[in-house]
């Protein structure tokens, strides 16, 4: 894929797991949590129909989406100088998460158009805007598009009458 040799570690690695994500039959979307340093300190992807995991880790439900595989290896601690690098903007549940973790930073690389206006929570809640991450992203060019077709591949087939 064009530029992908030019990524950050971080990126390659979110991207590889969004991929096996969607080779093994789940919403292809990766995720990595970086320290201040840059050094990988958790990976995760979608396993949404997993039937198994790593132990501690959600499998086999809605609720096992890749940011929340990354956050939940997390011990309870203060992340403001950590980076979540994930291949579809956070939706609801995976914002939730990135804030109560206390991630500081979150970099996506395609806008996931269900959760447009997510961004507008921190002028609803104090808390959320108390927590509030800096956002990085969208990314741009074939990655970006990569990254945003690969979770609607999954909706295709699975719940828009695909192959």
């Amino acid at each position: 894929m064009e530029g992908y040799n030019d990524l950050d570690a971080a990126w390659q690695r979110a991207l590889a797991q969004a991929w096996r994500a969607h080779v093994l039959g789940n919403i292809g979307v990766g995720a990595v949590l970086t320290d201040r340093t840059g050094f990988i300190v958790a990976e995760g992807r979608n396993r949404i129909v997993d039937t198994s995991a790593p132990p501690g880790r959600l499998h086999g439900n809605y609720l096992a989406h890749a940011e929340i595989d990354v956050l939940a290896q997390l011990p309870v601690g203060e992340y403001d100088l950590h980076t979540i690098w994930t291949t579809l903007e956070p939706c609801l549940l995976c914002t939730s998460a990135v804030l109560t973790s206390h991630v500081g930073i979150v970099r996506f690389a395609a806008r996931d158009p269900l959760w447009a206006g997510l961004d507008e929570l921190p002028g609803m809640n104090a808390q959320a805007a108390r927590r509030w991450p800096e956002r990085i992203g969208p990314m741009s060019g074939p990655i970006a598009a990569f990254c945003a077709i690969l979770p609607l591949v999954w909706f295709f087939q699975n719940q828009g009458g695909g192959a």
